[in-house]
């Protein structure tokens, strides 16, 4: 349950209301842009919000869902050379509720992630997903004994071709006595496996498993 501050909710309870709703497209590399559907410019979180007409095309509606599943925003305040750089890709789009005459009267309602984005007419045309999205795909290194790079990429280093096999089964001993490339192996092959439970020590010697 989301706890909105006393001078939001005295904003929000006023007979005359002046709540707009603005949007921070915060970059992988730091940059900030600030949209809102009011006239004036306004600003707080370090950002300058622009009135999205003025800028020069829709901002995000405000009836976005950026939960669970994705959603597209529609906009053209954002640079071509940005978008076609991909430096939008993976920007967090926050979504705030503010009274305009008094932005510390302000409560974050939403945050999503863009996921593809391309051109739409003027404007462009971005898929955004909620956080939760974060869960689904691989964020982090696998400890497999199997390597997890692919021949020829840059983790692997390999120059596939002239002699050398174009396949790789991504075992330890292939890429130590195949490719002798083993400073490259991206894989765990000494970690215990699943039948490990299942071994034994002896005396003097090394442990036996029963497979």
């Amino acid at each position: 349950m989301k706890i909105f501050s006393t001078e939001f909710a005295a904003s929000v309870a006023a007979d005359v209301k002046t709540l707009c709703h603005a949007w921070i497209l915060r970059r992988r590399d730091g940059m900030n842009l600030g949209l809102t559907d009011h006239d004036q410019t306004f600003s707080f979180e370090g950002v300058t919000f622009m009135p999205y007409a003025g800028a020069g095309g829709e901002a995000v509606p405000a009836d976005v869902d950026m939960g669970d599943e994705s959603a597209q925003i529609t906009f053209a305040a954002i640079d071509e050379t940005d978008v076609n750089a991909g430096l939008y890709d993976g920007a967090r789009v926050e979504l705030w509720l503010v009274d305009w005459q008094n932005v510390a009267a302000r409560a974050h309602i939403r945050t999503g992630l863009i996921g593809s984005i391309a051109h739409d007419g003027a404007g462009f045309k971005a898929e955004v997903f909620g956080l939760s999205h974060l869960l689904q795909g691989e964020n982090a290194r696998v400890f497999a004994r199997n390597c997890d790079a692919n021949l020829g990429d840059a983790r692997c280093g390999v120059v596939a071709g002239a002699g050398v096999p174009i396949t790789c089964d991504k075992r330890f001993a292939t890429c130590c006595n195949v490719f002798n490339n083993i400073n490259n192996f991206r894989g765990f092959p000494h970690i215990p496996g699943n039948d490990f439970v299942l071994s034994y020590a002896t005396q003097g010697g090394r442990n036996l498993q029963t497979s």
